[in-house]
């Protein structure tokens, strides 16, 4: 196949150019909590199903916000994946319509040859058959002349030699 489509080339570049402003954003977005952490960074009480404990607020937005983010990257990941896989199923699909139409096109070339015999072959035919019909007719000119022939002359050792 031929080199990328230009707007996949573009896809693939506008794709960068968010990968890089997301990179920005989550980074500022990472900085501010950890400031807004270390300046509240009082001791508050965790309780989650049942479970208690003490620690420091700082402790427990970095932690949130560490988890939002192993989250919401296994979430792109996965989506990743799919495009991936559906990625693969399209090139095969397109692989096989590209050998689908190789095949298609050595059989049209084929069949074209084929046709090509014979109408070579139908030519050669109609022209025998042409020459076998003159010769016919000219066969059945000369037995017709033949048989005028005949009726015109006298039979040969008939009654007029012996007068």
């Amino acid at each position: 196949m031929t080199g990328p489509v230009p707007e996949v080339t573009k896809a693939n570049q506008m794709g960068r150019g968010l990968l890089v402003v997301y990179l920005v954003v989550s980074l500022a977005f990472s900085l501010l909590v950890a400031v807004f952490a270390l300046q509240n960074a009082v001791t508050v009480e965790v309780r989650f199903f049942g479970w208690s404990m003490e620690t420091s607020l700082a402790l427990v937005l970095i932690g949130t916000a560490i988890v939002s983010t192993l989250v919401i990257g296994l979430v792109a990941f996965l989506r990743q994946i799919g495009i991936g896989l559906k990625m693969m199923d399209e090139r095969s699909k397109g692989q096989r319509a590209a050998k689908e139409l190789e095949q298609a096109r050595l059989a049209n070339t084929e069949i074209r040859r084929e046709v090509d015999r014979l109408q070579e072959q139908n030519r050669m035919l109609v022209a025998r058959i042409r020459e076998l019909g003159a010769k016919e007719t000219a066969a059945s000119a000369a037995a017709a002349g033949a048989d005028g022939d005949h009726a015109e002359q006298p039979p040969q050792g008939g009654r007029e030699d012996r007068g």
